[in-house]
C-alpha cells in the first residue's frame, strides 16, 4: 500500500472524487427506478431492442459488436454476463449514441426512423464474506431511446417494411449476476441475465350509451416478458473463450374487441399480434493477446429467425393467417483488434479499436406468398391458391466499427473512463420479386447506416 500511495498520491480533491462518486450512484439509481416505473405504466409495449443491430456500449460497438469472451463490466450484462465476475471495483456509466438511416428502395429513400438514446449502466460486486467472498457480481445494462421510450407499430404484410432494421426506438433492460467459479477450475467463470419486455392484453367493448351513441370502454394491462441468458468464460494466461446462448424476447398485443348492448349481433374479434422480437442467439467468442498491449478477437453468432412467425395474428377463429415469412438462422461472423498504446503519463491508457461483422439477412426475398388458411395450410378458391404480397424488405449487411478508450487513474480508489466508437453498415444491394412481371423488373433494396456514441463513466471503492 506504501508504494501504491506513492504512485497514486492521495489529492486535495479525494473527498470531492467521493462525492461524486455518490452523486453518480444517486443519479443511476434514480434513472433505473424511473425507467423501471416506465416500462410498467406506459400503454405501448417495443418493437425490438437495438442491440441485436449494434451491440451494447462504447466498447463492445467499436470492437466489431463483440465482448462474450472479454466484457468486464456493465456491458456484460449484455455481452455475457459471466463476464461482470471480472469487476473488482463499483462502476457506474452513461453515454448517448444514434443512427442515421439512409434506406433504399428503387432507388428513393425509405422511411425508417433514425436511432438516439441514452445508455446508463452499473455494475457491482456483492460483499458477502466468507465462501462468497469476492465471488459475485451484479451488473444492470439499460438503453432508451430520447425520443420515446416505447413505440409499437405493427403493419399489413402488404405494406413495405423493413422489419429488421426498424427497431431502434425500443427501451432495453438487461439485468445479470456474474460469478467467479476460480476454485472450480482456474479462470473459469458463469453468468446468467434477463431481458425484460412488456406485452399488452385486455378488452375493448363497443356499447350503446344513454344517447344511443357508440361508445367504447377498453381494460387492459401490462405483463412482463423475460428472456433468460446464460453464460461461460474462460481465461487463460494470453486467450480466452466465451459462450452464451440467449433466449428469444417478444412483446404480444392482444386485444379482445367485443359487443355490449348493440341492436346486431357482432361476432368477438381481437386485434393481435407480435410487436416485439428479438431471436434466440447462441454466440461463441475467443480472443489472443499475442503480447499484453494487442487482443484479437474472433466472434461467431447464429440467430434463431427460423422461429418467427411474422408480425400479424387473426383477428378470429375463422380468419386466414398472413404467409409463412420463412425467415431461416443466420450465422455472423466478426472480428475485431485493440490496441493499448502507451502514454507519457502512467496513469493514462488509451485503447485504439476496430473491428468488422457480416450480418446476413434472415428474410428471403419480399414476394408473393400463399395466404394461409386457419389450420395453416395454403389458402385456395377452388383450385388456385390465394396469393398475397409479402412485402418484408432487409439486405446483407457489410459492417466497420472503430473506435478509442482513455482511462485515467486518479488515485488508488478512482478511475476514470471515456470510450468513443463509430459504425459504418453498408446495405448490399438485393433484388426482390413483388409484382414482377415482363414490364416490372421487380423491387430493389440498398442503403446505408452511420452510427456512433460515447460513454463517460468512473470505478471506485
Amino acid at each position: 500500500m506504501k508504494e501504491q500511495s506513492q504512485k497514486y498520491p492521495q489529492q486535495p480533491g479525494s473527498q470531492a472524487l467521493r462525492k461524486l462518486s455518490w452523486v453518480m450512484a444517486h443519479m443511476a439509481v434514480s434513472a433505473v427506478a424511473a425507467l423501471a416505473v416506465s416500462l410498467w405504466i406506459l400503454p405501448n409495449v417495443a418493437r425490438a431492442t437495438p442491440q441485436d443491430l449494434f451491440g451494447y456500449g462504447a466498447r463492445g460497438q467499436a470492437l466489431g459488436m463483440t465482448g462474450t469472451s472479454y466484457a468486464d463490466n456493465f456491458e456484460a450484462t449484455y455481452w455475457n454476463p459471466a463476464g461482470l465476475s471480472r469487476a473488482k471495483r463499483q462502476g457506474i456509466f452513461m453515454g448517448l449514441q444514434g443512427q442515421v438511416m439512409d434506406v433504399r428502395l428503387d432507388g428513393s429513400r425509405f422511411p425508417v426512423e433514425n436511432g438516439r438514446g441514452m445508455i446508463i449502466g452499473f455494475h457491482l460486486p456483492v460483499p458477502f464474506g466468507g465462501g462468497l467472498k469476492d465471488r459475485l457480481v451484479l451488473g444492470t445494462a439499460f438503453f432508451t431511446p430520447m425520443d420515446a421510450l416505447v413505440r409499437t407499430d405493427v403493419r399489413f404484410n402488404e405494406v413495405a417494411q423493413f422489419p429488421i432494421l426498424d427497431r431502434t426506438q425500443a427501451t432495453a433492460v438487461q439485468i445479470g449476476l456474474g460469478v467467479n467459479l476460480n476454485d472450480v477450475m482456474p479462470g473459469l467463470r458463469a453468468g446468467v441475465s434477463a431481458s425484460v419486455i412488456a406485452s399488452v392484453v385486455g378488452d375493448l367493448f363497443i356499447q350503446l350509451d344513454d344517447t344511443n351513441a357508440f361508445s367504447t370502454i377498453v381494460e387492459s394491462e401490462l405483463t412482463a416478458t423475460y428472456a433468460p441468458s446464460l453464460g461461460l468464460t474462460l481465461d487463460r494466461e494470453d486467450h480466452g473463450f466465451g459462450l452464451v446462448y440467449r433466449h428469444r424476447l417478444d412483446g404480444r398485443l392482444d386485444l379482445n374487441v367485443m359487443s355490449k348492448d348493440l341492436p346486431v349481433t357482432v361476432p368477438d374479434l381481437s386485434v393481435s399480434g407480435i410487436v416485439h422480437y428479438d431471436p434466440g442467439a447462441i454466440m461463441a467468442e475467443a480472443y489472443w493477446k499475442p503480447n499484453p498491449n494487442t487482443r484479437w478477437i474472433a466472434h461467431m453468432t447464429t440467430r434463431l429467425w427460423q422461429h418467427y412467425p411474422g408480425a400479424q395474428a387473426r383477428t378470429s377463429a375463422s380468419s386466414n393467417l398472413m404467409p409463412d415469412p420463412k425467415f431461416r438462422p443466420t450465422v455472423s461472423p466478426r472480428i475485431a483488434v485493440e490496441q493499448t498504446q502507451p502514454t507519457a503519463d502512467e496513469r493514462v491508457q488509451l485503447q485504439l479499436r476496430a473491428g468488422y461483422a457480416l450480418e446476413p439477412t434472415p428474410a428471403p426475398p419480399a414476394k408473393l406468398a400463399p395466404l394461409r388458411a386457419p389450420d395453416g395450410s395454403n389458402a385456395t378458391e377452388g383450385r388456385e391458391v390465394l396469393l398475397e404480397p409479402l412485402r418484408y424488405f432487409d439486405n446483407v449487411r457489410h459492417v466497420l466499427t472503430g473506435g478509442m478508450g482513455v482511462k485515467y487513474d486518479i488515485s488508488t480508489e478512482h478511475t476514470l473512463f471515456f470510450d468513443v466508437f463509430g459504425q459504418f453498415h453498408w446495405l448490399q444491394p438485393r433484388k426482390h420479386g413483388v409484382g414482377e412481371t415482363n414490364a416490372d423488373p421487380g423491387q430493389r433494396s440498398s442503403g446505408v447506416i452511420l452510427g456512433g456514441g460515447w460513454t463517460m463513466g468512473i470505478e471506485f471503492q
